[in-house]
């Protein structure tokens, strides 16, 4: 006696749809992308100080990418670095349309991440 599948049974794998172990497999090879180019065009020129990319977010269309990124210098020149990185948004595209294959080219949003300033915050707070 054969026993049939239903269709969603089919389409997964391990418990991950095929469209899904897609997007992960893309999402992955878009942030080691944009990590490296982060690091050799703006970390190794010495144009910035030192970052640290704390999130990357993906759509789940994969329209848009949110980068988190925050640094351990003071507030205005933190400013002035995400506005200079928000402004080289197409090297990135550039970048990231020569190194994949994709349908469409996801718009790219850099965010400063305030996380570690409040943390120093809080440790002074603590230490007073």
């Amino acid at each position: 006696m054969k026993f049939k599948k239903s269709k969603e049974e089919v389409r997964t794998f391990f418990g991950i749809s095929r469209v899904n172990r897609y997007k992960q497999r893309t999402k992955s090879d878009i942030e080691h992308v944009i990590r490296n180019v982060i690091y050799h065009h703006y970390t190794k020129n010495n144009k910035i100080g030192f970052l640290s990319i704390n999130h990357i977010e993906i759509n789940n269309d994969l329209s848009v990418i949110k980068i988190y990124v925050s640094f351990f210098e003071d507030y205005k020149k933190s400013e002035k670095a995400i506005k200079m990185m928000n402004k080289d948004k197409k090297i990135f595209k550039e970048i990231l349309c020569s190194k994949l294959n994709l349908r469409k080219m996801p718009g790219i949003v850099f965010i400063f991440d305030d996380r570690f300033l409040a943390s120093e915050k809080i440790e002074k707070i603590l230490k007073s």
